[in-house]
C-alpha cells in the first residue's frame, strides 16, 4: 500500500483497532475505517452514557436487564444493564468493524477466574500491556508457537503508537486516529520497538513458562517483576475501572 499518512504507516505494520464508543468514534470509524476490532472500557462507557442524548438508551438497557436478570444468577440488574448499554453503544460502529467488538469485563472480576470465565461466555474482553513489554511478549509467544496475540491499549500519543508499529493488533482512540491520518512530513518520528536490537536480538526464556494451577507462584513472580512496577500498574488500572464501574452502577440505580 502507498504510505501517505501516519495511519497508513501503522496499518502497514499492525492491525489497527478503534478505541471508542462515542459519536465521534462513529464518525472516525466511517472516515478512517474499516478497523479490525473495536475496544472499550468502563471509563469510555461512563463518559458517553452520562450524556443527555443517551437517556433513552439508559432506560431501555435497564428494562432489558430487568427482563433478563433471571437468566444470570449472581448478577445484579445494574451490572447487566451496564453490559447491555455498552454493547448498544458499540453496535453503532459495527458496520465499520471487520473483526470483533470487545466489551471489557467488569473490573471487579479481575481476581476471580470463575467469574471471569462466566462473564466471558456472554462478552468479549481484552487487556492492555506495556510498550516495551508488548514487543517482548509478542516475540515470546511466537517462540513457543502460541496463538495468543498482543494488543496494547490506552495509548496517549502518536509517538507511543509509532513505537508499537509491528505489534499484531493496536487499538487507537478517535483523536489519535485523526492525527495519524494527516500526511507524514519526512520519516516516521519514532522508531518501532519491534525493530530495536533489544527485541530483535534479545533472548527469550528457554522454555515455556506456565503458572496454570499455581496461583501462589504466579503472584510471587508478578510481585517481583520489574521491582513491583508491573503489579503497581495493574492495581492502578483495576482501581480506575472499578471506580468507573461504580459510577455506571449509580447511573442505573438513579433511574429506579
Amino acid at each position: 500500500m502507498t504510505i501517505k499518512s501516519g495511519l497508513d504507516y501503522i496499518r502497514s505494520r499492525s492491525i489497527v483497532d478503534c478505541d471508542t464508543m462515542d459519536e465521534q468514534g462513529t464518525t472516525v470509524a466511517k472516515t478512517f475505517g474499516p478497523f479490525h476490532d473495536c475496544t472499550s472500557n468502563q471509563a469510555i462507557a461512563y463518559n458517553e452514557l452520562i450524556k443527555p442524548e443517551h437517556d433513552e438508551l439508559l432506560h431501555s438497557s435497564l428494562t432489558q436487564a430487568k427482563a433478563l436478570i433471571q437468566e444470570y444468577p449472581g448478577l445484579t440488574i445494574e451490572e447487566l444493564a451496564i453490559e447491555i448499554a455498552m454493547i448498544s453503544l458499540s453496535l453503532r460502529i459495527a458496520p465499520d468493524i471487520t473483526g470483533h467488538i470487545h466489551i471489557q469485563t467488569n473490573p471487579y472480576y479481575s481476581y476471580s477466574t470463575e467469574k471471569t470465565i462466566v462473564n466471558a461466555l456472554r462478552t468479549f474482553k481484552d487487556p492492555s500491556p506495556l510498550l516495551h513489554f508488548s514487543a517482548l511478549a509478542q516475540k515470546y509467544y511466537a517462540s513457543i508457537g502460541s496463538q495468543t496475540q498482543v494488543l496494547p491499549a490506552s495509548l496517549t500519543s502518536t509517538n507511543e503508537i509509532f513505537a508499537l508499529a509491528g505489534v499484531q493488533h493496536i487499538t487507537i482512540a478517535p483523536g489519535l486516529l485523526e492525527e495519524l491520518a494527516k500526511p507524514l512530513e519526512g520519516k516516521v518520528p519514532v522508531e518501532s520497538l519491534f525493530d530495536s536490537p533489544a527485541v530483535v536480538e534479545g533472548a527469550v526464556p528457554g522454555k515455556e513458562v506456565s503458572y496454570v494451577n499455581d496461583e501462589s507462584g504466579y503472584r510471587i513472580a508478578f510481585t517481583r517483576d520489574a521491582g513491583g512496577l508491573s503489579e503497581e500498574k495493574l492495581t492502578q488500572a483495576v482501581n480506575i475501572f472499578c471506580d468507573m464501574q461504580d459510577k455506571l452502577v449509580q447511573v442505573f440505580k438513579g433511574l429506579n
